[in-house]
């Protein structure tokens, strides 16, 4: 055991992990999960929620019954490992923490890792023979299937089938979740976190200054050829009326900013472009996207604005905080930057500043000269493993459950908004963005220091949309604009066919996999922006072929397919 993980480490050292990865003032806690995203008991309910079928706490329970509160009937202590957000003060006084002890029974002994090292932490963790009962984190399938070999984990399979009613209860919804955790031997290691953010689905979004818009006396663009005159008309005219024609920058983003790469967007009018540099075509075939002849086009078209001074060099070589930098500014006639591309306008606008996201408003995918109008997607917001339990636990029932819960509605609630209604967080009587009667109203800055949640890095997450966009329909509140802005995408969404969740057996073809991605992704990148300011000439775009495909692209795709086209679910 000791060889196996002694390799187990060496192996891990060399994977990186994921982040582990009116009002009613009456003071209550989120308790029944049945119902609607605002229902609430008496914060005095020391139950779980439970059905008239539900037995007693210590029976033999099974999925089909909620299990009573509190879990155990003697004092019960589990150790768990998880990550300490910046934004977090303490797990160990945390009032999320406190509650749930009393819920529950159950103590918990908090082994806390700081951001900053805890890929290394985690990673020497499980290479050693002391684990917790619970690794409370993001774990990536790598990790899963070393820690499996390890003997640090075994299969959940019957902790879930038998103890897990609330991952049941959403497997009834979302049987596909079965099948993206199922490892190849048929499997599950681990419960998991899912975002059901619909900005998530397309994160590669164009925004425009709306007030230069209604200037011009123009709707926004539609077309290819439509958004080439938008940018004509901000580098011609005054547009920021401060006097000086010439200071205007039609287009600039930033590389590093999350959705901020122009070589999706601008892409998509004539090639399918995903995340991860390659999709399904239409028969079945994966494809990379950067030697296609559609992306060639597109590269044409990117250096035609940009030798028209319509895009910003910055854009390729300024990081996130250059950026911001130029278009947070103090009043309009300072404000230069006509349009920029990112997830949503708050991943680069600070509201601190006289420029708001607001200001800016989407632009939906654009039609090429050929018709095509899409936005790629992979299918899904965002879903991860996250959290499993060790072999050396020696209550699993008892740490299947604690962790059970948070995937219920409740579970999420206080997540998301806290512990305590009226203290917390209120409820009031004005409709949510997902377009309930009622809204949920934080009163606590979530991304500041705080000690009244976990954050959402600490346990397992079912991301109900109701209460994903619980919070109130406000005009330029963030998660309004990160909805209204997925909503004009969500019609042109075309499929990558790129799964949820990827896994590989084979170690060798693993590593293979993962240099050869990293090597073609940065190659491909640094030319498309060589070829978008001219640094290298369109005429040598054979040439630019034959020099990926002699990186290997044959294998390499042979890997993608045997990589994820192992996922049970095919969305193409």
């Amino acid at each position: 055991m000791k060889r196996a993980l002694a390799m187990i480490l060496a192996a891990a050292m060399a994977v990186s992990a994921a982040g582990c990865s009116g009002s009613n003032n009456s003071s209550s806690t989120p308790g029944s999960s049945s119902g609607s995203g605002t229902s609430s008991t008496s914060a005095g309910n020391s139950s779980a929620p439970v059905d008239s079928s539900s037995t007693a706490s210590g029976t033999d329970e099974t999925v089909s019954k909620v299990y009573d509160w509190p879990l155990v009937s003697e004092p019960t202590e589990l150790t768990v490992f998880t990550k300490l957000l910046p934004q977090v003060e303490d797990f160990d006084t945390n009032k999320t923490t406190k509650w749930y002890e009393e819920q529950t029974g159950v103590h918990i002994n908090w082994i806390q890792v700081p951001s900053a090292d805890f890929t290394t932490q985690l990673n020497l963790s499980y290479a050693s023979d002391d684990w917790p009962d619970i690794y409370s984190c993001e774990l990536t399938t790598d990790q899963l299937l070393m820690m499996r070999n390890g003997g640090v984990i075994e299969p959940l399979d019957d902790l879930i089938n038998n103890y897990a009613y609330w991952a049941n209860q959403v497997f009834k919804d979302h049987p596909e979740y079965k099948d993206y955790l199922t490892a190849p031997d048929g499997h599950i290691y681990s419960l998991w976190y899912n975002d059901t953010g619909k900005h998530m689905y397309s994160t590669y979004k164009m925004f425009v200054k709306q007030a230069w818009l209604d200037k011009l006396g123009i709707k926004s663009p539609t077309t290819t050829t439509e958004f080439e005159d938008m940018l004509k008309a901000f580098r011609d005219q005054d547009m920021n009326g401060n006097g000086n024609a010439s200071d205007e920058i039609p287009y600039m983003s930033s590389m590093s900013a999350w959705g901020g790469s122009p070589f999706y967007y601008l892409v998509y009018p004539f090639q399918l472009q995903s995340i991860r540099g390659v999709y399904k075509d239409d028969s079945g075939t994966w494809q990379l996207a950067g030697v296609q002849d559609g992306y060639k086009d597109a590269m044409a078209w990117i250096h035609s604005l940009y030798e028209q001074g319509l895009i910003a060099e910055e854009t390729f070589t300024q990081d996130k905080a250059q950026f911001k930098a130029i278009l947070n500014v103090g009043s309009e006639a300072e404000t230069v930057v006509g349009c920029f591309t990112a997830a949503y306008q708050g991943e680069v606008i600070d509201s601190t500043a006289a420029t708001i996201p607001n200001d800016y408003q989407v632009v939906e995918p654009l039609t090429g000269p050929t018709g095509i109008k899409q936005a790629a997607t992979n299918g899904y917001g965002e879903f991860k493993p996250r959290c499993t339990i060790t072999t050396a636990c020696k209550n699993p029932k008892v740490a299947m459950q604690w962790l059970d819960y948070w995937l219920s509605k409740d579970g999420r609630i206080i997540q998301e908004y806290g512990v305590e209604q009226g203290v917390d967080y209120e409820i009031l009587n004005q409709k949510s963005i997902y377009g309930d009667p009622t809204s949920y109203n934080r009163l606590f800055n979530l991304a500041a220091l705080q000690n009244v949640v976990w954050y959402n890095h600490s346990t397992p997450r079912h991301d109900w949309e109701d209460v994903r966009y619980g919070a109130a329909a406000e005009d330029g509140s963030l998660d309004t604009l990160l909805y209204e802005a997925a909503l004009v995408y969500e019609p042109y969404h075309v499929l990558t066919g790129i799964p949820a969740l990827s896994w590989n057996e084979d170690e060798a073809d693993a590593e293979e996999f993962t240099t050869l991605k990293a090597e073609i992704d940065e190659y491909v990148k640094s030319n498309s922006a060589a070829f978008a300011i001219g640094r290298r000439s369109l005429d040598e775009w054979d040439a630019y072929v034959k020099e990926i495909e002699n990186m290997n692209l044959s294998r390499y795709l042979e890997l993608v397919a045997k990589t994820y086209d192992g996922s049970k679910v095919d969305y193409k």
